[in-house]
């Protein structure tokens, strides 16, 4: 365990470094009425370098993780690739993967530069997001899933650059970006449900109370998890939306345990989580005002959290519908991180962050203590044996 907090806390300070230098750096070209930095400044390349060389290295780290490396590793000089069960894009790529003979390592580290790309070109804009969101990213609540869960994790990477065509309107380049994404995971489709709020005018005023009411509705409704009952028979459609399989697996996994109302230190996590986002909405709008992607990435985030709320005591399989949701939650907790620096509110930023961190801890601490759990082992960090 200790290796995987050292690599993650050393590769999260340097990402946070870059980050923090190149906002500081494009402020300064500003007040000399400087053009902003571009895309391809040095230090956003330098982050997506470590990125891809850091999480490349990886070895049998998720459960997923040997699955897609037996899809791009030929048994022999002679084989054939045989078309998987992926969908087209996806499989393409692996299929040229394995064609090509080439070592899974550059497999593993072209996802990670796609999805690196991805997130530092939705933050060119919102530089002084780049320090917060790989520390979040790397060892917040939705670590262990991350690059678990890769052909997920690569269209919500896209999913939040593309998400400025929600708020401009512009539906027909939308909707190719979702049949596009589709070719990675078909669930991509449900991202199109997301193009219903950029028609929420952006001066309408919720309510704290209301998201409040929201959260605590969701917390009590997970006490018993109703919906478990119909799973298995709506199976097909789980299928349709790139689940397959989840009925049947689920079902087996509540065959073991009970299910009950679990007030347990990673919920209580989720539940303060959600409410700090939510408290300091109105400040964010106030401090940010010409940002009119904020509102967005918050009801995103807004509906995600709540989703994980709600199957709090359920199995954590059943969080998969809402990854694409993840990223966004990540984004709404970065501006709040920098509301609090900029308010100089020094003791609730680290109370805060140190929440989303011990998300981290008490889940690798758990899996450390009970290896058996889901594989435990593969929650941690492995270098790859490249040679």
């Amino acid at each position: 365990m200790m290796p995987t907090l050292l690599v993650y806390t050393v590769t999260s300070l340097v990402l946070f470094l870059l980050g923090r230098h190149c906002y500081c750096r494009e402020n300064r070209l500003l007040a000399t009425h400087q053009p902003a930095l571009s895309f391809f400044s040095w230090e956003v390349l330098l982050s997506i370098a470590v990125f891809v060389l850091v999480f490349g290295l990886r070895f049998n780290t998720g459960n997923d993780y040997e699955m897609y490396m037996n899809r791009v590793v030929p048994q022999s000089s002679d084989d054939v690739y045989v078309r998987q069960d992926f969908e087209c894009g996806f499989d393409s790529v692996n299929m040229l993967f394995y064609n090509l003979h080439i070592h899974y390592f550059a497999f593993f580290c072209f996802w990670t530069w796609v999805q690196a790309c991805f997130l530092y070109y939705a933050l060119n804009n919102r530089k002084y997001l780049m320090p917060w969101v790989p520390v979040l990213l790397i060892l917040g609540m939705f670590s262990f899933g991350w690059l678990t869960f890769i052909r997920q994790w690569v269209v919500a990477m896209a999913f939040v650059a593309a998400i400025p065509l929600i708020e401009k309107r512009r539906f027909r380049p939308y909707l190719l970006f979702v049949l596009l994404a589709s070719t990675i995971h078909r669930s991509a489709l449900l991202l199109l449900l997301f193009y219903l709020l950029g028609g929420v005018p952006q001066a309408i005023t919720i309510r704290r109370s209301f998201f409040f009411a929201i959260i605590a509705l969701c917390a009590l409704l997970s006490v018993k998890p109703f919906w478990l009952d119909v799973l298995p028979a709506i199976e097909p459609l789980l299928s349709k939306c790139g689940f397959p399989n989840y009925g049947g697996i689920i079902a087996r996994l509540l065959a073991k345990p009970v299910v009950g109302f679990g007030l347990t230190p990673t919920f209580v996590c989720k539940l303060v989580i959600a409410s700090v986002m939510v408290y300091f909405y109105p400040m964010i709008k106030a401090l940010r005002p010409a940002d009119r992607l904020y509102s967005l990435y918050f009801y995103i985030a807004f509906i995600g959290i709540c989703y994980i709320i709600l199957v709090n005591n359920s199995p954590v399989l059943l969080e998969r519908p809402a990854v694409f949701t993840f990223i966004c939650i990540i984004v709404c907790c970065a501006y709040v991180l920098d509301y609090l620096w900029h308010a100089r509110r020094w003791l609730l930023l680290a109370l805060f962050l140190s929440i989303n961190v011990s998300y981290y801890g008490i889940v690798a601490v758990k899996y450390y203590l009970s290896p058996q759990l889901l594989n435990g082992d593969r929650v941690f960090y492995h270098f790859m044996h490249i040679f």
